[in-house]
Protein backbone atom coordinates (compact mmCIF):
# COMPACT_ATOMS: atom_id res chain seq x y z
CA UNK A 1 0.00 0.00 0.00
CA UNK A 2 2.84 2.18 0.47
CA UNK A 3 3.64 3.09 -2.90
CA UNK A 4 -0.19 2.87 -3.90
CA UNK A 5 -0.31 5.83 -1.31
CA UNK A 6 2.51 7.96 -2.79
CA UNK A 7 0.91 8.02 -6.45
CA UNK A 8 -2.38 8.82 -4.70
CA UNK A 9 -0.07 11.82 -2.80
CA UNK A 10 1.08 12.70 -6.45
CA UNK A 11 -2.21 12.66 -7.80
CA UNK A 12 -3.73 14.95 -5.00
CA UNK A 13 -0.73 17.40 -5.07
CA UNK A 14 0.05 19.56 -2.26
CA UNK A 15 -3.24 20.44 -0.22
CA UNK A 16 -5.23 23.25 -0.69
CA UNK A 17 -6.45 23.99 2.60
CA UNK A 18 -7.04 21.25 5.42
CA UNK A 19 -7.01 18.36 3.77
CA UNK A 20 -10.08 15.66 5.24
CA UNK A 21 -9.65 11.52 4.45
CA UNK A 22 -13.24 10.44 3.89
CA UNK A 23 -13.51 6.87 4.25
CA UNK A 24 -16.85 4.42 4.26
CA UNK A 25 -18.22 0.66 4.17
CA UNK A 26 -14.51 -0.89 4.91
CA UNK A 27 -16.82 -3.95 6.22
CA UNK A 28 -13.66 -5.82 7.87
CA UNK A 29 -11.41 -5.22 4.64
CA UNK A 30 -7.51 -5.44 6.04
CA UNK A 31 -6.65 -3.50 2.88
CA UNK A 32 -8.96 -0.69 3.18
CA UNK A 33 -7.45 -0.21 7.02
CA UNK A 34 -3.88 -0.21 5.41
CA UNK A 35 -5.02 2.50 2.95
CA UNK A 36 -5.89 4.88 5.67
CA UNK A 37 -3.08 4.47 7.69
CA UNK A 38 -0.60 4.25 4.47
CA UNK A 39 -2.22 7.81 2.88
CA UNK A 40 -2.30 9.57 6.29
CA UNK A 41 1.89 8.70 6.42
CA UNK A 42 2.33 9.55 3.14
CA UNK A 43 0.33 12.78 2.70
CA UNK A 44 -0.70 16.19 5.00
CA UNK A 45 -3.97 14.50 5.97
CA UNK A 46 -5.70 16.38 9.49
CA UNK A 47 -8.64 14.71 9.75
CA UNK A 48 -9.93 10.94 8.83
CA UNK A 49 -14.00 10.88 8.79
CA UNK A 50 -15.80 7.29 8.03
CA UNK A 51 -19.14 7.36 7.59
CA UNK A 52 -19.68 4.15 8.69
CA UNK A 53 -19.70 -0.11 8.27
CA UNK A 54 -16.32 -0.53 9.71
CA UNK A 55 -17.40 -3.20 10.74
CA UNK A 56 -20.02 -6.49 9.52
CA UNK A 57 -21.73 -7.90 12.64
CA UNK A 58 -19.76 -6.35 15.06
CA UNK A 59 -19.06 -9.25 17.60
CA UNK A 60 -15.44 -9.71 19.36
CA UNK A 61 -13.53 -10.58 16.54
CA UNK A 62 -14.20 -7.22 14.78
CA UNK A 63 -13.37 -5.64 18.09
CA UNK A 64 -9.67 -7.22 18.14
CA UNK A 65 -9.80 -6.35 14.04
CA UNK A 66 -10.56 -2.82 14.81
CA UNK A 67 -8.16 -2.84 17.31
CA UNK A 68 -5.57 -3.82 15.46
CA UNK A 69 -5.79 -1.84 12.33
CA UNK A 70 -7.97 0.83 13.19
CA UNK A 71 -4.76 2.88 14.69
CA UNK A 72 -4.64 5.71 12.27
CA UNK A 73 -1.83 8.52 12.41
CA UNK A 74 -5.20 11.59 12.35
CA UNK A 75 -7.96 12.45 14.59
CA UNK A 76 -11.03 10.39 13.54
CA UNK A 77 -14.22 11.17 13.37
CA UNK A 78 -16.96 8.18 13.04
CA UNK A 79 -20.59 8.37 12.04
CA UNK A 80 -22.03 4.73 12.53
CA UNK A 81 -23.44 3.09 9.85
CA UNK A 82 -25.79 -0.10 10.09
CA UNK A 83 -23.38 -2.58 10.55
CA UNK A 84 -21.84 -1.13 13.01
CA UNK A 85 -22.75 -2.27 16.38
CA UNK A 86 -22.52 -1.05 20.14
CA UNK A 87 -19.40 -2.65 20.25
CA UNK A 88 -18.15 -0.84 17.36
CA UNK A 89 -18.71 2.22 18.82
CA UNK A 90 -17.46 1.86 22.38
CA UNK A 91 -13.65 0.63 20.28
CA UNK A 92 -13.59 3.30 18.28
CA UNK A 93 -14.24 5.82 21.14
CA UNK A 94 -11.37 3.73 23.02
CA UNK A 95 -9.34 3.79 20.36
CA UNK A 96 -10.02 7.66 20.53
CA UNK A 97 -12.08 8.69 17.94
CA UNK A 98 -15.48 11.52 18.03
CA UNK A 99 -18.20 8.77 17.51
CA UNK A 100 -21.32 10.54 16.33
CA UNK A 101 -23.27 7.98 18.68
CA UNK A 102 -26.45 10.32 18.62
CA UNK A 103 -27.14 13.85 16.59
CA UNK A 104 -24.19 16.17 17.77
CA UNK A 105 -22.10 18.79 16.51
CA UNK A 106 -18.39 18.09 17.17
CA UNK A 107 -15.22 19.88 16.83
CA UNK A 108 -11.52 17.62 15.65
CA UNK A 109 -8.61 19.19 14.22
CA UNK A 110 -10.19 22.77 13.42
CA UNK A 111 -13.17 21.06 11.09
CA UNK A 112 -16.51 20.82 12.40
CA UNK A 113 -18.47 18.26 12.10
CA UNK A 114 -22.44 17.26 12.10
CA UNK A 115 -24.13 13.42 12.18
CA UNK A 116 -25.55 10.79 13.87
CA UNK A 117 -25.97 7.05 13.28
CA UNK A 118 -27.40 5.05 10.93
CA UNK A 119 -31.29 4.22 12.40
CA UNK A 120 -31.14 0.28 10.87
CA UNK A 121 -28.97 -2.10 12.52
CA UNK A 122 -28.48 -5.20 9.96
CA UNK A 123 -26.48 -7.97 10.27
CA UNK A 124 -23.89 -8.74 6.93
CA UNK A 125 -25.88 -11.09 4.51
CA UNK A 126 -28.67 -10.25 6.57
CA UNK A 127 -31.89 -7.68 6.47
CA UNK A 128 -31.60 -5.43 4.20
CA UNK A 129 -31.54 -1.52 5.11
CA UNK A 130 -34.97 -0.14 5.51
CA UNK A 131 -35.35 3.53 3.91
CA UNK A 132 -38.36 4.15 5.51
CA UNK A 133 -36.38 4.09 8.70
CA UNK A 134 -33.77 6.56 7.18
CA UNK A 135 -36.62 8.77 5.76
CA UNK A 136 -38.34 8.90 9.03
CA UNK A 137 -35.01 9.50 11.17
CA UNK A 138 -34.49 12.35 8.95
CA UNK A 139 -37.94 13.72 9.77
CA UNK A 140 -37.54 14.21 12.92
CA UNK A 141 -33.31 15.13 12.97
CA UNK A 142 -32.23 18.11 11.08
CA UNK A 143 -28.80 19.50 11.01
CA UNK A 144 -28.34 22.60 12.82
CA UNK A 145 -28.28 26.36 11.27
CA UNK A 146 -25.47 28.62 12.27
CA UNK A 147 -22.23 28.67 11.85
CA UNK A 148 -20.74 26.18 8.36
CA UNK A 149 -19.57 22.60 9.20
CA UNK A 150 -19.29 19.29 7.51
CA UNK A 151 -22.51 16.77 7.58
CA UNK A 152 -21.33 12.81 7.88
CA UNK A 153 -24.16 10.30 7.85
CA UNK A 154 -23.61 6.54 6.52
CA UNK A 155 -26.75 7.22 4.41
CA UNK A 156 -28.07 10.66 2.30
CA UNK A 157 -31.20 9.43 2.97
CA UNK A 158 -30.71 10.09 6.72
CA UNK A 159 -31.05 13.98 5.91
CA UNK A 160 -33.92 15.40 4.09
CA UNK A 161 -32.77 19.02 3.89
CA UNK A 162 -29.45 20.51 3.75
CA UNK A 163 -28.95 23.63 5.59
CA UNK A 164 -27.72 26.71 3.72
CA UNK A 165 -24.21 27.52 4.41
CA UNK A 166 -23.84 23.85 4.71
CA UNK A 167 -20.97 23.06 1.70
CA UNK A 168 -20.02 19.46 2.13
CA UNK A 169 -22.26 16.25 2.83
CA UNK A 170 -20.02 12.97 3.28
CA UNK A 171 -21.61 9.94 2.92
CA UNK A 172 -21.91 6.21 2.17
CA UNK A 173 -24.08 2.98 2.36
CA UNK A 174 -24.43 2.56 -1.84
CA UNK A 175 -21.08 1.23 -2.69
CA UNK A 176 -20.80 3.28 -6.06
CA UNK A 177 -18.81 6.45 -5.80
CA UNK A 178 -20.81 9.79 -7.22
CA UNK A 179 -20.18 13.18 -6.33
CA UNK A 180 -23.11 16.04 -6.97
CA UNK A 181 -24.30 19.33 -6.13
CA UNK A 182 -27.47 19.27 -3.83
CA UNK A 183 -28.88 23.16 -3.15
CA UNK A 184 -25.07 25.18 -1.80
CA UNK A 185 -23.73 21.99 -0.58
CA UNK A 186 -21.58 19.40 -2.47
CA UNK A 187 -22.43 15.75 -1.79
CA UNK A 188 -19.11 13.17 -1.26
CA UNK A 189 -19.99 9.53 -1.68
CA UNK A 190 -16.08 7.59 -2.72
CA UNK A 191 -17.61 4.00 -2.99
CA UNK A 192 -17.29 1.52 -0.54
CA UNK A 193 -13.19 1.31 0.84
CA UNK A 194 -14.21 -2.83 1.89
CA UNK A 195 -15.22 -3.37 -2.40
CA UNK A 196 -18.22 -3.28 -4.58
CA UNK A 197 -18.60 -7.24 -3.29
CA UNK A 198 -18.10 -8.11 0.55
CA UNK A 199 -13.97 -8.05 0.99
CA UNK A 200 -13.25 -7.86 -2.76
CA UNK A 201 -12.78 -5.08 -5.46
CA UNK A 202 -11.24 -2.25 -5.79
CA UNK A 203 -10.12 -0.19 -2.41
CA UNK A 204 -12.06 3.27 -2.43
CA UNK A 205 -11.66 6.81 -0.83
CA UNK A 206 -11.88 10.34 -1.42
CA UNK A 207 -9.71 13.00 0.07
CA UNK A 208 -11.09 16.26 0.49
CA UNK A 209 -9.24 19.46 0.82
CA UNK A 210 -11.67 22.41 3.19
CA UNK A 211 -11.45 25.99 2.70
CA UNK A 212 -11.98 27.08 6.88
CA UNK A 213 -13.77 28.46 8.32
CA UNK A 214 -15.78 28.56 5.04
CA UNK A 215 -15.87 24.36 5.30
CA UNK A 216 -15.87 24.83 1.77
CA UNK A 217 -14.27 22.45 -0.50
CA UNK A 218 -11.42 23.54 -2.53
CA UNK A 219 -10.65 20.23 -4.08
CA UNK A 220 -11.99 16.95 -4.84
CA UNK A 221 -10.39 13.74 -5.57
CA UNK A 222 -11.35 9.92 -5.65
CA UNK A 223 -9.69 7.16 -5.06
CA UNK A 224 -9.55 3.90 -6.28
CA UNK A 225 -7.03 0.92 -6.19
CA UNK A 226 -7.10 -2.23 -7.16
CA UNK A 227 -4.34 -4.45 -7.34
CA UNK A 228 -1.50 -2.65 -9.05
CA UNK A 229 -3.67 -0.04 -10.44
CA UNK A 230 -3.68 3.00 -9.07
CA UNK A 231 -6.66 5.82 -10.06
CA UNK A 232 -6.89 9.13 -8.82
CA UNK A 233 -9.88 11.59 -10.52
CA UNK A 234 -10.10 15.34 -9.73
CA UNK A 235 -13.83 16.16 -9.63
CA UNK A 236 -14.65 19.59 -10.89
CA UNK A 237 -17.62 20.77 -8.89
CA UNK A 238 -18.81 24.45 -9.91
CA UNK A 239 -20.49 26.05 -6.64
CA UNK A 240 -22.37 29.29 -5.72
CA UNK A 241 -20.15 31.98 -4.52
CA UNK A 242 -20.76 33.09 -1.32
CA UNK A 243 -22.52 36.49 -1.63
CA UNK A 244 -20.62 39.38 -1.70
CA UNK A 245 -20.57 40.91 2.24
Amino acid sequence: MARMARLVADGCGQPRGTRILHVTDLHNRPAAFRLVSALCRTMTVRLIVTTGDLSGLGGPVEWTLLSALTRWPAPVVFAPGNHDSDLTQRCMRRLGAEVLSEPRLVTVAGVRVWGYPDPNRTVLFGAAHNRELAREAAAEVRPPRGDPYVIAVHSERMVSEIPPGVRLMLCGHLHSRDVRVAGDAVIVRPGAAGGTNPWSGPVRAAVVDLDLPAHAPLGIWLVEIDGNRCRVDEVAVQQEADPAP
